[in-house]
């Protein structure tokens, strides 16, 4: 946790202390406070090698709000499942939590998830094509619980024209249609639980922790008066 509290003292000190950016291209707002709502599907699995089997949360699709303010350096979101998966019966028995920390400025983009679920189903496709089952006999299973933490850094290049923020946050919008190539390193942590399911006979506890460097682009293009089109993509090496 010392590397994620550095990071982030660097994106605080960044985004306070940063020079502006070409007011051509990027346009600051003076909202004290914002509030945003958006919908997302996750498509997060996970496969156990010994049976070929995949399995995917009882909930990945959802609602999420997130709020920035002007005087704070991050923009701090939550989203929560709404639409199960398989029969109803199992749907009281889904927990998740998810959650997003984004720092951004003129030189950095800085992200952190926190993700949490309980209760998985076993995959429509490898149940249906390994165990030749029917679709309706899909298991479920309540003692798998699976915890993410993610953190990812990424530089900016084109720092003077182009504006990450723009594609996520109400701060700065983009003015004219530009992108920049990005470098970054990031930090992963995974743990599986479950009683009894992976492992037949007995318990059994997880855990793997990943770090890699990434390369990549970010692009906001640029349409109507007020609309804003992001995107971006990496590639990136873990160990």
């Amino acid at each position: 946790m010392r590397l994620a509290t550095l990071i982030a003292l660097v994106l605080t000190f960044c985004t306070l202390y940063g020079t502006a950016q070409n007011a051509n291209y990027v346009k600051k707002y003076g909202h004290l406070l914002s509030v945003k709502s958006f919908l997302y599907n996750d498509e997060f699995t996970f496969r156990n090698k010994s049976t070929g089997l995949n399995y995917i949360p009882a909930l990945h699709s959802g609602v999420g709000v997130g709020v920035w303010c002007k005087y704070f350096p991050f923009d701090v979101c939550y989203r929560q499942e709404v639409s199960p998966i398989g029969p109803d019966k199992n749907y009281n028995s889904v927990k998740s939590t998810d959650m997003q920390l984004r720092g951004y400025n003129r030189f950095f983009a800085g992200d952190i998830y926190i993700q949490r679920y309980s209760g998985f189903y076993e995959s429509i496709e490898d149940r249906f094509h390994i165990k030749s089952r029917e679709i309706g006999e899909l298991q479920y299973n309540p003692d798998i619980k699976v915890s993410q933490f993610d953190m990812v850094g990424k530089y900016i290049f084109n720092n003077e024209e182009f504006s990450y923020k723009a594609g996520f946050t109400a701060g700065e919008r983009q003015l004219i249609s530009q992108g920049s190539a990005t470098v970054g390193a990031a930090l992963y942590y995974l743990r599986i639980r479950s009683d009894s399911l992976l492992l037949k006979e007995q318990s059994c506890d997880l855990r793997s922790c990943n770090i890699g460097v990434n390369g990549g682009y970010a692009y906001n293009y640029v349409f109507g008066k007020h609309s804003t089109l992001f995107a971006s993509g990496m590639i990136g090496l873990n160990a």
